[in-house]
């Protein structure tokens, strides 16, 4: 009789090329589990990763080094988007119901969402114009939709629009290329159709 096993953690990213099938780099920055990743928008040699070790990490492919990273002291990074523009380039998600807003280029948090009821927050899609954000909750199975680009980064104090279809959490949720509507997926099973008007 073996013991179950459970997968192992995923603490390194491999990347490949698909010409010759090989791993053309591992990236090996966290010492917990990578929650999401994202391909840098402007600089596609440069990675971004969150994880539950509290860290997001900005690799460059190319060099084979770590350009920068941010920390929090406590709490768990569940999801990451880059926005198309500007300096406000990667927001994260929380297990407890904050979103960062980061530059690249400084060490702290240049703004911050907090989601009204502190729930986890599971997943984060940008808009295709970088207006808005779409957030997927756990405890509650919304779909939150926030204002990101008005104002200064952190200065809305709730979201604009909140959807409820699901009856347990929200697992993934994304934005229609021509930004008029969502699909959210719950734990559930349900797979849920928004339309968007603002």
């Amino acid at each position: 009789f073996l013991p179950p096993t459970h997968p192992p953690p995923l603490l390194q990213v491999r990347v490949w090329s698909l010409g010759s099938r090989r791993c053309e780099a591992e990236i090996a920055q966290h010492t917990k589990s990578i929650s999401a990743m994202v391909v840098d928008v402007e600089i596609p040699t440069r990675l971004h990763t969150c994880g539950l070790d509290q860290l997001v990490v900005t690799y460059d492919m190319k060099k084979q080094q770590r350009v920068t990273y941010h920390a929090l002291r406590e709490g768990q990074f569940t999801s990451m988007v880059q926005r198309p523009q500007g300096d406000m380039e990667i927001l994260t998600a929380t297990h407890d119901g904050f979103i960062f807003v980061w530059d690249v280029d400084e060490t702290s948090p240049v703004g911050m969402l907090k989601e009204p009821n502190a729930q986890r927050l599971n997943a984060l899609s940008l808009s295709p114009s970088g207006k808005f954000l779409a957030v997927a909750t756990e405890q509650l199975g919304e779909v939150q939709i926030w204002d990101v680009a008005s104002g200064k980064p952190g200065s809305n104090e709730a979201p604009v629009s909140i959807g409820q279809a699901h009856s347990e959490g929200v697992a993934s949720v994304v934005w229609s290329p021509d930004e008029k509507q969502l699909v959210s997926v719950g734990r559930d099973g349900l797979v849920a159709v928004w339309n968007w008007f603002m």
